[in-house]
C-alpha cells in the first residue's frame, strides 16, 4: 500500500505531497521493462539499487533472473 506523503521534491515544492513512480527501461526504443507505483518519501537510490538486480541485462540484450 503506499502513501501519498511529503517526500524530497525535486522542484522544490515542499509544501505538496507525492508519489513516486519507478519505471525502469531498456533499448534503443526504451522499452519499459518494470513500473511500480510507492509511497513519496522513498528513496530513489535505494529502490533502484534493489531492482537492478531484479531486471538486469545479458551481454546480448535479453532479460535475464539475477537469482
Amino acid at each position: 500500500m503506499i502513501e501519498i506523503t511529503y517526500g524530497y521534491s525535486r522542484d522544490h515544492r515542499a509544501d505538496l505531497k507525492q508519489f513516486v513512480m519507478n519505471l525502469i527501461c531498456v533499448g534503443d526504443g526504451d522499452i519499459p521493462v518494470m513500473m511500480e507505483i510507492a509511497s513519496g518519501n522513498q528513496s530513489d537510490k535505494a529502490r533502484f539499487a534493489l531492482l537492478g538486480c531484479w531486471v538486469s541485462l545479458n551481454n546480448n540484450g535479453h532479460l535475464k533472473d539475477c537469482a
